[in-house]
């Protein structure tokens, strides 16, 4: 069945979200659903790559990213809702051919695609939503936009 991939230092993602998520990888039956934002600043974050049909094509992360790529402001906000089977089966043909050396997570729905599975994009996420706290920095914004949000 339906596996939600998550990051955990994501506190601002509300359950509305992840359901209209889930709901849009049954509709749409999907083998794998990826929550995206469109957003106007330069995040450091993949970027969706669409066909010229508006189809999901591929994600670029950050570092790998062109310079007209960067230009893309719709974002992989790193969430996943994934058929387990194929998940686990497309986990075993990742390559780390890229900037970082690194077995990307986000070449997995590529790989699933290329095997005739669909692929959705459900941009239900804000740009608040997917604010990660990893720095002492990152953990300010976040305290200040809920404080922003309380006093509203």
């Amino acid at each position: 069945g339906p596996v939600l991939v998550c990051c955990g230092d994501m506190p601002l993602m509300r359950e509305e979200t992840y359901r209209t998520m889930f709901e849009t990888h049954e509709r749409e039956g999907n083998v794998c659903t990826i929550l995206a934002a469109v957003c106007r600043e330069d995040l450091p974050y993949g970027r969706i790559l669409r066909r010229a049909d508006g189809t999901f094509d591929r994600v670029v992360e950050d570092k790998d990213c062109t310079a007209e790529q960067k230009k893309i402001r719709e974002l992989n906000a790193g969430v996943y809702v994934f058929d387990a089977k194929k998940l686990f089966a497309a986990l075993g043909q990742l390559k780390n051919d890229n900037a970082q050396g690194e077995y990307y997570l986000t070449d997995v729905p590529a790989i699933l695609q290329a095997e005739g599975g669909r692929v959705g994009v459900c941009a239900a996420c804000t740009a608040e939503e997917m604010l990660g706290v990893n720095t002492p920095q990152q953990l300010q914004q976040v305290e200040t936009y809920l404080k922003e949000v309380q006093e509203a």
